[in-house]
C-alpha cells in the first residue's frame, strides 16, 4: 500500500461512519494517533473513531501506512477543531520534554526491548516513518502513553469553547438536517458558494469534504451552478 491508496474524501466520511456509532474509547494505553487526537479534540467520540480508523487501516505497520494515516487524520483533526497533528504534536512533545505527561513507553530496535521513555529522551524527537513504524526518537518505534497522563496533560475543560463540540453536527443525521435547513432558510442575495457552505460548516464541526458531499447531494441545482437566485 503507498499513499496513493489512501482517498482523502472516503477516509473522512469513514471517520463519520465511524462517529455515528458511538464507539467509545479504549483506556490505558494509547498510540500517538490517539493521543494527538485527543490534544486535538478533547472528545471521546473523536479517539474511539481514531482507534477503529488506526485498527481497520493498519497504521501500526509503520512507513506509508504510518504516513498516509497521519496525514488523513491530521487534515481531518484540523478541519473539524482547528488544530493539525503537526501542532498537536508540538504540543505533546512540549508537554512530554516538561515532564507533564510521565510514563510512555517505546521499543529499542537496538535491542527489541520496550521500555520507558526519560524526559530528557524528548529533545531528540524526530518524525520519521520507518517500515517498522512511526518513530518519534531514533532508534525507537511503537510509542504508547498513558491515557490517564495524557487526559491529564491536556484536560478536557481546558478545550477552546470555540471548538465545536463532535456530537453537535457528527452524524450523517445532523449535518443532513442542518445542510436541508440551510437550503429552506437561505435569504441572501446570491446563493452560496461552495466556500460559503464550507466556511459554514466548520462552525459546526464538519469537514470541507463532508460539506461537499452535502451540496453534491441536497443543494438545488441553482446553487451548485452559481449565480444570482431567480428573480432576484
Amino acid at each position: 500500500m503507498n499513499c496513493d491508496d489512501f482517498d482523502d474524501r472516503d477516509d473522512a466520511l469513514v471517520l463519520d461512519d465511524y462517529l455515528v456509532q458511538g464507539l467509545m474509547p479504549r483506556a490505558g494505553y494509547w498510540s500517538p494517533f490517539s493521543a494527538l487526537a485527543w490534544i486535538a479534540s478533547r472528545a471521546d467520540e473523536y479517539i474511539a473513531a481514531v482507534q477503529t480508523y488506526e485498527v481497520d487501516q493498519h497504521a501500526n505497520l509503520g512507513g506509508l501506512h504510518s504516513s498516509a494515516a497521519w496525514t488523513v487524520l491530521g487534515d481531518d483533526a484540523g478541519a473539524r477543531f482547528g488544530i493539525t497533528f503537526t501542532e498537536a504534536a508540538r504540543l505533546l512533545r512540549e508537554a512530554l520534554e516538561e515532564g507533564r505527561i510521565v510514563g510512555a513507553i517505546a521499543k529499542n530496535l537496538a535491542d527489541g526491548v520496550t521500555g520507558p521513555v526519560e524526559a530528557y529522551q524528548w529533545t531528540d524527537w524526530s518524525r520519521t516513518f520507518i517500515p517498522e513504524g512511526l518513530s518519534l526518537i531514533p532508534g525507537f518505534v511503537d510509542f504508547k502513553f498513558p491515557s490517564k497522563s495524557i487526559r491529564e496533560g491536556f484536560p478536557a475543560s481546558n478545550a477552546a469553547i470555540s471548538r465545536p463540540s463532535v456530537s453537535r453536527a457528527r452524524t450523517k443525521g445532523e449535518s443532513e438536517q442542518w445542510y436541508t435547513d440551510r437550503v429552506k432558510n437561505w435569504s441572501g442575495d446570491r446563493h452560496p458558494s461552495r466556500d460559503d457552505d464550507i466556511a459554514a460548516g466548520r462552525l459546526l464541526g464538519l469537514n470541507a469534504e463532508r460539506v461537499k458531499e452535502l451540496r453534491r447531494t441536497l443543494a438545488p441545482s441553482t446553487w451548485r451552478m452559481g449565480g444570482r437566485p431567480q428573480g432576484s
